[in-house]
Parts: C-alpha cells; sequence; structure tokens
C-alpha cells in the first residue's frame, strides 16, 4: 500500500509540475499575443490615418483603374493591381500613395515605363 500512495504522490507532484509549466507557458503565450494584438491595431490606426492624409481613404478593390503605362494606356481593377501583396504594385495601388501618384493631364495614374515590355 505504501507503494501505491508513494506512486500516486508522485504522479500527483509530477502533474502538478506539468500544470504549472504549461499554465506558466499558455500565459506567456497570450500576453505575446495580446501584445501582438495591441501593436497590430496602432498599425493599423496608423496605417489608416496615412492613408487619409493621402487621399486613399476611400478607395474600393473594384475600382478600375486607367494608367498611361509609358504611352500606352491600360485598364485594370485596383484587386489585381494589388494581388501580390509585398510587390511595388501592391504598394503603388494600395490606395495608401493615391495623391502621390503622378497623373497625366487626363488624370490617368502615369508610369514611366517602357511600354513594349
Amino acid at each position: 500500500m505504501d507503494n501505491l500512495n508513494a506512486a500516486k504522490n508522485t504522479t500527483e507532484y509530477a502533474w502538478n509540475k506539468h500544470a504549472g509549466a504549461f499554465n506558466s507557458t499558455r500565459k506567456s503565450i497570450n500576453d505575446a499575443t495580446d501584445d501582438i494584438e495591441r501593436g497590430f491595431a496602432a498599425l493599423k490606426i496608423k496605417q489608416d490615418l496615412l492613408s487619409k492624409e493621402n487621399e486613399g481613404a476611400d478607395v474600393d478593390v473594384e475600382d478600375v483603374l486607367e494608367i498611361n503605362a509609358g504611352g500606352k494606356i491600360v485598364k485594370a481593377t485596383r484587386k489585381n493591381l494589388t494581388q501580390l501583396k509585398g510587390t511595388r504594385l501592391e504598394a503603388l495601388f494600395s490606395g495608401r500613395w493615391e495623391k502621390q501618384l503622378q497623373r497625366d493631364r487626363d488624370g490617368r495614374v502615369f508610369l514611366d515605363v517602357n511600354a513594349s515590355c
């Protein structure tokens, strides 16, 4: 019987030790998640303010943009131009820089590129 009680006590001790470590790790992960979410919210606020400063707050992914690409006029939806995240096209046409884009005399976005490429 003593062996059974000793095994039970050993098992309970190990369980409590691991449960404590688990709870501590879970708390650390939850705290880190909260920090990330707060940072993301702050970043979103900054992004929205920057977007408003550059007249990009009212853009829609379904907008059809006329682009003067080196003299060749092309049309594309903002959704198509921004689908590859992290690219220059995504940055240019995300709406955050709408006020900063060069325009031709007809108001089309002007890209100084080789039209034949």
